[in-house]
């Protein structure tokens, strides 16, 4: 049996189990409820009965006749009411859904990961699934307060101080957990930082004519941020790297070709392409975005636009403005900028990672205090009005997954929140 497969059975093992809880939650309470009105017409009914014998002997036959008026009443009510059996039956119902809910999570923990079969699995939940639909049928119905009223037959009991069983997450843990999850590892900055000393080291060797040399060269765009993706959540994640060359008055393109004859004869083993206005430079952990560039004054650049136009450009001024933005927001803007630009590659890049960013640092997130109040909100803010549909439908799908999750969370299933989102920030 293939994970995914596995994944998704879990999935829907959590779900039905999460249904239980609910669905055994309110049997329980209108249990409850109908046992407290078996006592309210029961009790005086008996209570009465006495008093009216009593009455009638004592020679107070108006008393005795008001008495067993109201015994009949109540007897009638009960008669007709049945609250005694209506009880028994939701507290039955109410015991099956706990035991489908236990079988489910016995299956689950236990059986599911020593069961290689796909068909056997497959059977099985086809078999809870069927109880499940049975006793959805078959089960009195509750009112909508029993179902919202807390109960606790259905709860979890507390782990001892001696587990070692993980506590579920919600949609805010699982978001701060993927968020840590979307920066370069101890080892990728390692090497990126070799890398940069190597190259570095080999454009120093490479453009080495006196007034036809470089002025400068360093790193800027999301790798300085702290931004930058990892490749295992974003295939096209670079580190943008610009080389200031001495001699200006010429076009982009003689700049790239220049760049390009550098890259071929410095990194021959090294897959390689022009991107305009870059030179793309792929390695075996990391690209690098190889930009030509022209100093104009202070600390603004001019990198090509095209391979005849040149632009200007201040590289690395959005940094600081990112790290106010986030220092006054808890610092919860960069987790956020990661997990929007996770999105966005998964999405198939429905907006330039760049201009997002510029575009979610822009946001005003007044109310905003966890990292899943920052991540909605940003979704909350973009609208399906791009000119090609597919990006609309991206949007729109982001969208409605995210009104699922609020709806799972208010009706109390955490569960059903947490595999909702994982299909907009996938684990």
């Amino acid at each position: 049996m293939s994970d995914v497969t596995r994944e998704r059975v879990t999935d829907e093992l959590l779900r039905m189990e999460e249904d239980c809880i609910h669905s055994g939650k309110a049997h329980f309470n209108a249990s409850a409820r109908w046992a407290v009105w078996n006592y309210v017409f029961g009790i005086p009914s008996v209570i009465l009965s006495t008093a009216a014998g009593a009455a009638f002997f004592k020679d107070y036959p108006v008393v005795a006749g008001s008495m067993a008026l109201c015994v009949a009443v109540l007897t009638s009510l009960m008669t007709f009411l049945k609250p005694g059996e209506k009880s028994a039956d939701h507290k039955s119902s109410g015991d099956q859904y706990l035991a489908l809910r236990n079988n489910s999570r016995v299956f689950r923990e236990v059986e599911l990961h020593n069961t290689p079969d796909a068909e056997t699995v497959l059977t099985a939940l086809k078999g809870f699934t069927t109880r499940r639909d049975e006793l959805n049928q078959a089960s009195p119905a509750f009112s909508d307060r029993d179902f919202k009223r807390p109960a606790t037959a259905l709860t979890p009991a507390k782990p001892s101080t001696r587990s070692t069983k993980v506590p579920p997450m919600t949609v805010n843990s699982y978001l701060i957990s993927r968020a840590s999850d979307a920066v370069l590892s101890a080892d990728e900055k390692a090497s990126i930082a070799t890398s940069v000393t190597t190259l570095s080291s080999r454009l120093a060797s490479y453009f080495t004519v006196a007034g036809d040399g470089l002025t400068s060269h360093f790193r800027f765009g999301s790798h300085t941020r702290g931004t930058i993706l990892p490749r295992k959540m974003d295939a096209h994640s670079d580190v943008d790297y610009m080389i200031v060359f001495e001699k200006g008055g010429l076009n982009p393109q003689t700049y790239l070709t220049r760049l390009r004859k550098f890259a071929e004869q410095k990194y021959a083993n090294s897959e390689l392409y022009q991107s305009s206005p870059t030179v793309v430079l792929e390695l075996n952990h990391i690209k690098f975005d190889l930009v030509p560039a022209l100093f104009s004054w202070g600390t603004t650049y001019q990198i090509p636009k095209g391979p005849d136009e040149w632009q200007s450009t201040n590289p690395n001024d959005f940094n600081s403005t990112l790290e106010t933005v986030n220092g006054n927001n808890s610092y919860l803007i960069k987790p956020t900028v990661r997990l929007v630009k996770f999105w966005n590659a998964e999405a198939g890049y429905v907006y330039d990672s760049y201009g997002l960013e510029k575009w979610i640092v822009g946001l005003g997130f007044y109310g905003c205090y966890t990292q899943k109040d920052y991540f909605f909100k940003v979704f909350d803010n973009l609208s399906a009005n791009e000119v090609a549909q597919w990006r609309n439908d991206k949007i729109t799908r982001a969208k409605d997954i995210i009104a699922r999750v609020r709806k799972y969370e208010a009706d109390d299933m955490p569960n059903s929140a947490e595999i909702e989102v994982k299909k907009l920030v996938p684990a």
